[in-house]
């Protein structure tokens, strides 16, 4: 009985820290420079990435950046945004690279702020970071939370 009583305890303290954590994680917001005037859903976001649309729905060029394989946000962006995991991401490019259809590979720029930072000076950029480093230096395009 007292095992059932501890086991039950745990679990309440587990699922109790998993509330508190929640309001601490930010989500993914697709990004772009301070000058778009641009408004774009999740699948011409998507067609860029996968380098299916090389312009903005206005007409201006678009230079997708990612952020390094492996990191959070690549992860939460390419499969809310996306509807592809890394691995399949990879090989959809190896793919397209294979057959002579590379071009619009997103570069991989860094990490979140990294990102940001070149995001803010290139006014084709569109890139993904986490909603917790936005500011006044680029523009929001799309959230994915």
């Amino acid at each position: 009985m007292k095992t059932m009583k501890l086991k039950s305890l745990l679990v309440s303290v587990a699922f109790a820290l998993g509330l508190i954590a929640l309001p601490l994680q930010a989500g993914v917001v697709v990004i772009g420079h301070a000058s778009n005037s641009d408004s774009l859903d999740g699948k011409q976001i998507a067609r860029i990435f996968l380098g299916k649309a090389t312009k903005f729905p206005g007409g201006t060029k678009a230079k997708p950046v990612d952020q390094v394989p492996g990191s959070a946000a690549r992860t939460d962006f390419y499969n809310k945004v996306v509807g592809k995991d890394e691995a399949k991401v990879k090989a959809y490019w190896n793919q397209r690279i294979f057959a002579g259809k590379g071009k619009g590979r997103p570069e991989e720029i860094g990490d979140g702020a990294a990102v940001k930072n070149w995001v803010s000076s290139h006014p084709e950029a569109i890139g993904y970071i986490d909603s917790s480093l936005v500011d006044s230096s680029v523009k929001v395009l799309f959230s994915a939370e």
